[in-house]
């Protein structure tokens, strides 16, 4: 699902680039617990639990992303020169030195790099399955399982949204240090967590199990957790510092439209009496070549020095 959440350019650009992954991943992690709610609404769990389980979820990250914040700003987390945003390092404000921000010139200058390309097909392919499978696995689950349309929406959604919110935790975590000694780390995680997910699809699309394909779908979730915690890196480390929050809302708007047309899609197919496992096949494809598109990804040579 494509959320353009606030605070995530803004934390990738002002914390130190150690914390970067984390800094994301807060935010992320709390749009997928907001969002995860209204999956619960079809199942009968009282009028109020829904709200007291996902707004504690919520409530409950504040404290772990204020230490996190804190901790870096007093010191306690210990920074080197080259663990910091090189702008921090050598100027106070570089944007406004290098005069104003024209979104044509934005723009253009984006779409110049094949690197930022990629990076927008790579969103695009993984709006594109994610829609597909919160909008259509659960009449997949109900239809092939003979479940209820509350159970099927439930299994879903929520396993898949809680392996999300773990492989946000994890990947944010695990990239920041690997980053460290490999300046590749931010894009080596989603890739890893991509080719972790892909054979699921094409194993779901023949399980003869609920709980087989629960998991498979899981693994998706894990997959977009190790991409939503290093997208905002990853375009920090390939594009102009001046253009980094254009380019996240470029590439958010390019992910939600090829979102709607892949659920317009799938609805199609269904139309034309296509079995929705046809989806999952093609969902597995699809990550298959998100995770080449992150490959091809070349980080700016200042950067990545």
């Amino acid at each position: 699902m494509c959320v353009s959440l606030p605070g995530a350019a803004e934390g990738a650009e002002n914390h130190a680039e150690v914390v970067m992954g984390v800094a994301v991943v807060w935010p992320e992690a709390q749009g997928r617990l907001e969002v995860g709610h209204g999956f619960l609404q079809p199942v009968d769990l009282g009028q109020r639990d829904p709200e007291v389980v996902f707004g504690v979820g919520v409530i409950g990250l504040q404290p772990q992303r204020r230490l996190i914040v804190r901790d870096c700003l007093s010191g306690a987390i210990e920074l080197t020169e080259r663990d910091l945003p090189r702008a921090a390092v050598t100027e106070k404000c570089p944007a406004a030195a290098e005069g104003p921000v024209r979104f044509g010139t934005a723009v253009s200058t984006l779409l110049a790099s094949g690197s930022v390309i990629a990076m927008m097909f790579c969103f695009l392919l993984q709006n594109a399955v994610s829609w597909v499978v919160i909008g259509w696995m659960p009449t997949y689950l109900h239809e092939r399982f003979s479940l209820a349309q509350g159970a099927a929406g439930l299994s879903a959604t929520a396993y898949l949204y809680a392996a999300q919110i773990i492989g946000l935790l994890v990947s944010g975590a695990w990239s920041d240090r690997w980053s460290r000694t490999n300046p590749r780390a931010r894009i080596y995680v989603p890739v890893i967590g991509l080719c972790l997910s892909t054979p699921g699809f094409f194993i779901a699309a023949h399980s003869p199990t609920l709980g087989l394909t629960i998991l498979c779908l899981a693994l998706w979730g894990l997959a977009t957790g190790f991409m939503g915690s290093n997208v905002m890196p990853i375009l920090c480390l390939i594009t102009d510092r001046r253009y980094r929050a254009t380019a996240y809302g470029l590439a958010n708007g390019v992910g939600a439209v090829a979102g709607g047309l892949s659920i317009l899609g799938a609805g199609a197919m269904r139309d034309l009496h296509f079995d929705l496992s046809r989806g999952l096949v093609f969902a597995g494809l699809a990550a298959a070549i998100c995770a080449v598109l992150f490959l091809v990804i070349r980080l700016k040579g200042s950067e990545a020095a």
